[in-house]
């Protein structure tokens, strides 16, 4: 009786000390109401330089789990996200719920990214622990891939994403400037007036880039430049060849554009996208993994 009273007393410490190791890990993504951060951001091939300010909203409770929205999610736009303390796992929920990334990992984890370093460092003059994710995708003919830094009490400090062809290649910076944690204003947060960006240069051709990422689950962004401006079409189909969305349908400026497509309502598989444009008509493939 005595050994049985010793193995509870055992497990439900460390059922209690590995509850309180991921609540701390939770900290490498502080979820309030409130929190804000701005991003400088450089982006090819147009080299635009903008600014990025996150925020959070509003929470709410789906299936007795907390979420958060997060408006300007770097690089995924409006999200609901969560951190689940039994697991140690930051998911995002777009209908459904995902996991976004491993908070709790140590180096060689994987959940969705890979942890691949773990370092003392500091932010605005404060000490903190920082930890580096990738993960890349190779496909016929390009290859893509995403680097995230997030620092314990910061949370996101660093995003990185490039999508390279033997003819194309596209990359996307994002470095943190500023941010509000818990009421404490950390850097410059000053650039609270939207994106501010270099005029893009005018392209010299028609151009449609490889979608990033690819594969995805579940948005993904197609890039395209129009040297004039007109009449712009870019549709998705399916396998089949049936059309299922309609992305763009109307006349454009000339200059770079980069637009997200969502598919949480589509099965996996694989999908086409198709521009008209000008003297414009390509198709590319992409691929839908959940």
């Amino acid at each position: 009786m005595k050994k049985i009273y010793i193995l509870v007393l055992f497990f439900a410490f460390n059922s209690q000390f590995i509850h309180s190791q991921y609540s701390a890990s939770s900290n490498y993504f502080p979820l309030q109401i409130g929190n804000k951060w701005t991003y400088e951001r450089f982006q090819t091939p147009s080299a635009t330089t903008s600014y990025l300010q996150v925020s959070i909203t509003k929470d709410t409770l789906v299936n007795s789990k907390r979420y958060y929205f997060i408006h300007h999610f770097p690089e995924l736009g409006d999200y609901w996200v969560g951190y689940d303390t039994a697991v140690g796992i930051l998911y995002y929920f777009y209908g459904t719920e995902a996991p976004y990334i491993k908070l709790s990992a140590n180096i060689g984890d994987t959940t969705n990214y890979i942890c691949s370093a773990i370092v003392d460092t500091s932010f605005f003059n404060t000490s903190t622990r920082l930890k580096k994710y990738y993960k890349e995708y190779h496909v016929p003919h390009s290859s893509s891939g995403t680097e995230i830094q997030l620092a314990k009490n910061f949370g996101q400090t660093y995003y990185f994403e490039y999508s390279a062809s033997f003819t194309t290649s596209n990359y996307l910076y994002a470095w943190l400037r500023g941010c509000i944690i818990n009421g404490i204003l950390y850097g410059d947060t000053s650039l609270t007036g939207g994106t501010i960006q270099t005029p893009p240069e005018i392209p010299t051709e028609y151009l449609l880039y490889q979608n990033y990422p690819n594969p995805f689950n579940p948005s993904t962004k197609i890039s395209f430049n129009i040297p004039l401006g007109g009449f712009v079409s870019l549709k998705v189909y399916n396998s089949a060849g049936a059309e299922i969305e309609s992305i763009i349908n109307s006349s454009l400026e000339a200059g770079p554009y980069t637009y997200q497509w969502i598919a949480s309502d589509f099965p996996s598989g694989i999908y086409f996208y198709k521009i008209q444009a000008g003297e414009l008509s390509e198709t590319k493939k992409m691929v839908l993994i959940k």
